[in-house]
């Protein structure tokens, strides 16, 4: 069942905009949505001659997950926690059939390259993963950390250069309507600090995908951790070192950090 669509063209100035993030971001985790065309000086040798990109239309549609959509969404999340072993197929089973929860699929295909949901922190399969997130939270914030009540965990994952106008839709998806008596929210998400900072002034985060940041901001909560040696995303290029982090927002500072998004993204 389609919920909305978005389209994006996707040319070369788009590419060239995303290229700091792919810098950083492994080859099977982006959407190839470009081709290259030839020119017949090309093919008589002009070295001179570049490739030039073609503008691409692609649709990009929210679902209810189903189960054809299991191994994909799986794909997406086989790595969450950087390599350590968890039971990922109960977890994705617990997004799946999660209230709101959207897979995201690019044009007529059926590959999925998103997954956005909101999961309840008592369930079993996300064990886990909290075990994970506390064990990389500093101590001092732990008690805060573990005190939260009426918890969710928001899972928002997709291919890094998805456009960011997807953005504000999916968190309506998995947010809006919700009348549980949440009044906390938790994120594991990606991204990368710009080692080129000063140290003086710290660091610089780059966040993978936009509701990052702006969730992020708006935490009280909030700590970062470098990507474990040997992890899915522990490749470093140039002056990004790839991080993770994790931030605990309360409702209305949720819908605060939504509204400020939807006026940056439209």
């Amino acid at each position: 069942m389609g919920k909305q669509g978005k389209q994006k063209k996707r040319t070369r100035d788009a590419e060239e905009e995303d290229e700091t993030l792919h810098a950083a971001s492994d080859e099977s985790d982006t959407i190839d949505t470009t081709s290259t065309s030839t020119s017949s000086s090309e093919e008589e040798g002009d070295d001179d001659s570049e490739g030039a990109f073609d503008t691409i239309d692609v649709d990009f549609e929210f679902f209810d997950p189903d189960q054809s959509d299991f191994h994909g969404i799986k794909t997406l999340l086989t790595n969450y926690l950087d390599g350590k072993e968890y039971n990922c197929s109960d977890f994705v089973d617990e997004v799946m059939g999660s209230q709101g929860s959207t897979v995201i699929k690019c044009g007529d295909g059926e590959n999925v390259i998103g997954i956005a949901a909101v999961v309840d922190i008592g369930t079993s399969s996300l064990f886990g993963v909290l075990d994970f997130i506390e064990g990389k939270c500093p101590e001092d914030m732990l008690p805060a950390l573990k005190e939260l009540k009426n918890a969710k965990f928001i899972v928002s994952e997709r291919l890094m250069n998805s456009p960011p106008q997807l953005a504000p839709p999916l968190m309506d998806a998995i947010l809006d309507g919700r009348e549980d008596g949440t009044e906390h929210y938790i994120l594991l998400g990606r991204a990368y600090k710009d080692n080129s900072t000063p140290s003086s002034k710290g660091f610089k985060l780059i966040f993978a995908l936009p509701e990052y940041q702006f969730l992020y901001d708006a935490s009280r909560i909030k700590f970062e951790f470098e990507v474990a040696a040997g992890g899915h995303y522990a490749r470093e290029k140039d002056d990004l070192r790839p991080m993770r982090f994790v931030c605990c927002i309360d409702r209305t500072s949720l819908n605060t950090a939504l509204g400020a998004m939807k006026k940056v993204i439209q």
